[in-house]
């Protein structure tokens, strides 16, 4: 005969194992959803640098001169530079 205190030990060994299961997916979950944040926001910064060099682009594209828009793109800073020189500070 099965005595009482093994079947209360395989139960909580159950319940532990199930609750291992259930944290580990909870993790995997986390995890996925993260890295689709992250992708998601890489992806947001390419396109808006895209749109960036587009909108910089488009006059020049055209043969229209434009004095609001500087000579040089610089992708970095979204400004650009007249100077011909560095952007540092």
């Amino acid at each position: 005969m099965i005595s009482a205190s093994f079947v209360e030990a395989a139960a909580a060994a159950v319940t532990a194992g199930a609750a291992l299961g259930l944290y580990r997916e909870g993790r995997r979950a986390s995890r996925s959803i993260r890295t689709n944040a992250r992708r998601s926001a890489d992806a947001d910064d390419r396109s808006t640098g895209n749109r960036r060099f587009l909108r910089w682009l488009a006059p020049r594209a055209l043969g229209v001169e434009d004095s609001r828009q500087p000579a040089e793109f610089d992708p970095d800073t979204d400004a650009a530079r007249t100077d011909g020189g560095s952007n540092d500070a």
